[in-house]
């Protein structure tokens, strides 16, 4: 069986088809940098404005004199806010990246509590719960009982914004990295688009052009006949070819990006794999999704209003489908290491491969004919998108493997999917497929 799949994968890297397809992703790949670049060169400002969201309490010294008489306490807690505000933007000046990392982190972790600290001694304690480790690592000896807003702090949804950018800049404080952002061209940000916005168009395509005439050219050639005579078992045979072209259409995927990512990391220097990314916590491990909002809004108020404030790189799951220039995120973003981001989106592509390719597959094993067998290839899966697709928005429930296309947007439960649930739908649908095809093939007449 192994000796199958080398002979198969070696016929299969001699196509021209595969290096034309690698090289297109390429260039694609290359007008997206390009395009990046320009976005850059247009910026004022290195990485992020700090002046855009600080001292903007400074400037109201009415206020601050009126706070100081009514509330005291409050009236310190907004000194602390503003202090930070001012060193973070003389980090920013002195180009102190860790020490802006751990500004930033505090800073956020301020407005947090600003916003989430109430009259409710229970919730009280549990949003003290979430961030006491944080605070006395980044606070530099501020306690935190000695910051109190009340009662001019508000209650709103800013306050999860802010607590995920803490958690956000206190992984770049922790592992001293420095922040990338939006319009920087590295490898973490490459890998990052490629797999959000550029495989996804191709990776249902990919599998048709190299498998759709996997077993029926050779049995019109001949070649099937002479394998199947040789003692080896029908079984082995359609299993090897599935693992074959599996292989085979995830070295025409990955190849592109990461030839372009370790190109990018010699010319820019490579960005740590330990550096945050924002996923929807529990994606793996429940089986209820949250409504998917995020194409909705993208078409009201375009998709840079849908990344973690400040523009950074990472999309986010919005809360709400409403129009509006400030977008929520979910509750359950979450921060993680790209690494582990990477590795939950690379299984979810592998399977919805291996589905692609066992479908593609059994359609060749049964029609003998190689282009009606692409017809219908092609015929099947638009018709299962078309069909399966209005499921993918609001408060539908996704559960077609046709429509599991983009693992990194369910990565950030954005796909009305999770992460579990695709797993086990595009793993059972593959292996009905596989035994399906096993069964007939065993029957068929070569």
């Amino acid at each position: 069986m192994l000796t199958l799949i080398k002979m198969d994968l070696k016929q299969k890297l001699r196509n021209p088809l595969t290096y034309f397809i690698i090289l297109v992703l390429c260039i694609i790949s290359i007008l997206y940098i390009a395009e990046t670049k320009k976005v850059r060169q247009r910026r004022s400002f290195k990485g992020h404005n700090p002046y855009y969201y600080l001292l903007q309490g400074a400037s109201d010294e009415h206020y601050n004199e009126e706070m100081k008489i009514l509330y005291p306490k409050a009236y310190k807690a907004r000194l602390i806010s503003i202090d930070t505000e001012k060193d973070i933007i003389n980090a920013d000046m002195e180009n102190d990246i860790e020490e802006l990392n751990r500004l930033n982190t505090f800073y956020n972790l301020l407005m947090s509590k600003y916003c989430s600290v109430r009259q409710d001694s229970i919730l009280n304690n549990i949003f003290y719960r979430k961030v006491m480790d944080i605070w006395n690592d980044v606070s530099g000896g501020i306690k935190y009982e000695d910051v109190d807003f009340t009662p001019v702090n508000r209650i709103d949804k800013d306050g999860n914004t802010h607590l995920l950018v803490a958690k956000y800049y206190y992984e770049l404080y922790k592992n001293d990295l420095e922040p990338i952002y939006l319009d920087d061209t590295n490898n973490i940000t490459y890998l990052y688009e490629y797999f959000f916005n550029i495989i996804p168009k191709f990776i249902i395509l990919i599998p048709i052009l190299f498998v759709y005439n996997s077993i029926n050219k050779e049995k019109n050639t001949g070649s099937l006949k002479l394998v199947i005579t040789q003692s080896i078992s029908r079984w082995k045979y359609y299993i090897s070819k599935w693992i074959s072209g599996v292989i085979h259409v995830l070295f025409v995927i990955f190849t592109p990006g990461i030839l372009i990512s370790t190109i990018l990391g010699f010319t820019n220097g490579f960005v740590s794999m330990k550096y945050p990314a924002i996923y929807f916590k529990g994606i793996m491990s429940s089986f209820i999704p949250v409504p998917n909002y995020f194409d909705g809004l993208r078409e009201n108020i375009g998709i840079g209003n849908l990344r973690l404030v400040f523009h950074n790189f990472n999309y986010i799951a919005p809360i709400h489908k409403q129009d509006a220039i400030w977008v929520y995120e979910h509750e359950n973003m979450e921060v993680i290491e790209f690494y582990k981001y990477l590795f939950m989106v690379l299984l979810l592509t592998i399977l919805f491969v291996g589905f692609c390719v066992a479908l593609v597959q059994l359609i060749s094993a049964i029609i003998n004919k190689e282009i009606i067998s692409f017809a219908i290839g092609t015929v099947i899966f638009a018709i299962g998108i078309s069909v399966s697709s209005p499921f993918k928005y609001d408060k539908n429930l996704n559960l077609s493997p046709f429509t599991m296309e983009n693992a990194s947007r369910i990565i950030i439960g954005t796909y009305n999917v999770t992460g579990l649930v695709s797993v086990i739908v595009l793993f059972v649908t593959t292996a009905i497929l596989l035994t399906l095809g096993c069964r007939y093939f065993r029957r068929k007449e070569i």
